[in-house]
């Protein structure tokens, strides 16, 4: 057989480490030799193994920091305060890089939180700073921003479907007025012709003469998601999550650009903030608050605001999130955690995107996910994201090639996981991106999996000897109905090909 070419091509694959303790001492060390790219490369190797640990994340987002890295390191930060959010450093840091990238109201946001939180920690003289020089009043807060009367006139022919005609007028207004609201109306205009390209062109152009607004980056973040530029969203979302509106108009496209891509809980958040404010756009707000908050658990608030979306327009009955047969979700379950599938099928990495595909097929949004036109594009999958999806979706493999067999089993290894775990939830969901990280390594060095269910024993075993908590081989082979010398000999084979893949990384 030719090298995994033949079946999935070049893999992106996460290196799984010994030992996480290892490699952030390492890091401290180079950190210490003022040699930030190296303790940068002995951080993420000490993530891969820990990507929870908020020492690790705090390390890792300073590091980025003193590189100049704002908006990764901003990201990182993010990802800590997920796991401590009443951390100060992390707060006031969130803060500082807020500064840095020119992010205002994100930056008053995280001082306010600060302030809130630790009303006499050791960053209140710098948090209360920020607030004096960025705030606004009060009064200014949450008001609705009404249009010129030459883009309503714009809006209008859009909500006609007049698109040619809205393509014509804007252009010309543009001639008298550029305006980054008209700039960002023929964006749009664009889009709805499906001419990408163009549309691409004129948000770019803001962007480069710094005038960028975020409804530039939420039409760049959605035509991303249209065209499968995985890239591109992974550089556009974390900025969208991090910015923090003051006018409905932008608080709502925030929201949905959000609840579009996924990432329910942090669209939830805005949609919350408008409670008891003028909409105007009733439509979209109670459909997507309902979407929301369904999708991150709030039942009782999904239901009452399809209620008061159908008294706006009742021809929307029957159009629940929860048609798709569960009504109470259980957030920790995996296969029902809509966002975390959607983050996975999203990611960069060939091995998440897996695993995304595994969690999909085992959901009962299987189908709502798979009819979304731009989450999965086969023609931007690779082969083994191709095949993985005919898995799960009943595609029946005859085995009919060596490669073929090959990956046969590499799918039953994750099969016999599922079946020793019964639920995947929150608390194993890592067991899951571990055997998916090693088999793509298995992959890429032509290992056959030959013996399933002892496979399967050895990454189970050696998962939870990395967590250190793990079972002894005997209760893991009988677990796994092997004998506790067939999961050794297995555990040194996926060892072999850890560590080759540790070398050549």
């Amino acid at each position: 057989m030719e090298k995994n070419e033949q079946l999935i091509g070049h893999s992106n694959i996460v290196s799984f480490i010994p030992s996480a303790t290892y490699y952030n001492e390492r890091a401290t060390k180079a950190f210490m030799a003022n040699n930030l790219v190296r303790a940068r490369h002995y951080l993420r190797r000490a993530l891969d193994f820990s990507p929870h640990s908020v020492e690790y994340l705090m390390s890792y987002a300073n590091v980025e920091a003193e590189l100049g890295n704002y908006l990764e390191a901003q990201e990182t930060y993010t990802r800590a305060l997920q796991y401590a959010p009443d951390d100060e450093e992390i707060i006031i840091s969130l803060t500082e890089m807020a500064i840095m990238l020119e992010q205002y109201d994100t930056a008053i946001h995280y001082a306010s939180i600060y302030l809130q939180k630790h009303p006499h920690g050791m960053y209140v003289t710098d948090a209360s700073a920020v607030i004096d020089m960025y705030g606004i009043g009060e009064e200014e807060a949450l008001q609705v921003r009404h249009l010129p009367e030459e883009l309503i006139a714009a809006a209008k022919l859009l909500e006609q479907q007049q698109f040619v005609e809205a393509r014509d007028y804007l252009e010309h207004l543009i001639e008298e007025k550029p305006t980054v609201e008209a700039y960002n109306f023929l964006a749009v205009t664009y889009t709805y012709l499906q001419e990408y390209e163009e549309a691409r062109a004129i948000l770019h152009e803001l962007v480069r003469d710094e005038r960028a607004n975020l409804e530039t980056y939420c039409q760049l973040t959605m035509i991303a998601l249209q065209e499968g530029d995985r890239e591109a969203l992974n550089h556009y979302i974390p900025m969208l999550e991090d910015v923090y509106p003051l006018h409905v108009e932008t608080i709502i496209k925030l929201g949905t650009t959000l609840a579009v891509v996924g990432k329910y809980e942090q669209a939830y958040h805005c949609f919350k903030r408008l409670a008891g404010n003028e909409i105007g756009s009733e439509r979209v707000y109670y459909y997507w608050l309902a979407q929301c908050a369904y999708y991150t658990g709030d039942f009782h608030v999904a239901a009452q605001a399809w209620r008061n979306l159908l008294i706006f327009f009742p021809e929307m009955e029957g159009y629940e999130p929860w048609q798709d047969g569960i009504e109470e979700l259980d957030v920790h379950d995996c296969t029902q955690n809509r966002e975390h599938i959607m983050r996975l099928l999203l990611s960069p990495l060939e091995h998440e995107r897996v695993c995304g595909i595994h969690f999909l097929g085992l959901s009962p949004f299987r189908q709502h996910i798979l009819a979304e036109p731009y989450v999965i594009q086969v023609e931007h999958c690779t082969v083994l994201e191709k095949l993985y999806l005919g898995k799960m979706l009943g595609h029946s493999f005859n085995g009919a090639s060596q490669a073929e067999q090959i990956f046969i089993r590499y799918g039953q290894v994750a099969d016999a996981l599922h079946e020793s775990v019964e639920e995947i939830t929150t608390d194993n969901r890592a067991l899951f991106l571990f055997w998916f990280a090693l088999g793509n390594a298995g992959l890429d060095q032509q290992y056959e999996f030959k013996h399933v269910d002892a496979i399967a024993a050895a990454v189970h075993y050696l998962y939870e000897q990395l967590l250190g908590e793990g079972a002894s081989k005997t209760a893991m082979a009988k677990r796994y109905s092997t004998t506790p010398a067939t999961l050794t000999k297995y555990l040194n084979d996926i060892e072999q090909f850890l560590q080759s893949s540790e070398q050549n990384s």
